[in-house]
């Protein structure tokens, strides 16, 4: 059967706000360590619960950084699973806004979620020296893709990542997209 994914940007984050202003260097500062959602960013998620398409979806998976995890939270209402998924998270590496918190505290603040597809309670996957390379994060699409195709659902919606979705998009797909704007809905079929 076909399956319909439905990938999500978060909404408008800490972070996005000076990228805007300033430019990408500004990623490397530790005062975006796994950045929160803006007080816009809390008034995006709520135009999510207005999509017609999310209300037939299965289940929600997530990446489990805090502005995903925020944006998801207004999805609880949908009474869908909710699945924090390290496969769907942003480039990995150097960019503090990228480095999750530990799984324990996520737990805590966010108890309608369910965190046991991720294995390690440090994030292990980030790196203060290495950012995962173009073809390291293609990889990682290509086996999330592989993965979700052997999944019982067929209508899922995954909350992610503006780099995640355009590299998605742009480069296993062949789709070209230039940027996807907080809480957009990016529809495909597999």
């Amino acid at each position: 059967m076909n399956k319909t994914l439905y990938f999500i940007r978060h909404a408008q984050a800490e972070h996005n706000i000076d990228v805007d202003k300033y430019g990408k260097d500004i990623l490397t500062d530790w005062k975006y360590l796994d950045a929160k959602l803006t007080e816009k960013g809390r008034e995006q998620r709520k135009e999510l619960l207005k999509k017609d398409e999310l209300k037939e979806i299965d289940i929600i998976f997530v990446s489990p950084l805090t502005r995903t995890l925020e944006t998801s939270e207004i999805l609880c209402n949908l009474n869908k699973p909710i699945v924090a998924l390290e496969l769907v998270r942003e480039r990995l590496g150097v960019r503090p806004c990228d480095k999750r918190r530990n799984i324990s505290e996520q737990k805590t603040r966010f108890t309608k979620i369910d965190f046991s597809l991720c294995e390690d309670d440090e994030d292990k996957l980030w790196k203060l020296n290495h950012r995962e390379t173009e073809e390291e994060l293609k990889q990682r699409i290509e086996l999330f893709l592989k993965w979700i195709k052997k999944t019982e659902y067929n209508k899922i919606a995954i909350i992610t990542h503006n780099g995640y979705i355009l590299r998605l998009c742009n480069k296993v797909l062949g789709i070209k997209v230039e940027k996807v704007k907080n809480c957009d809905i990016f529809k495909i079929q597999l």
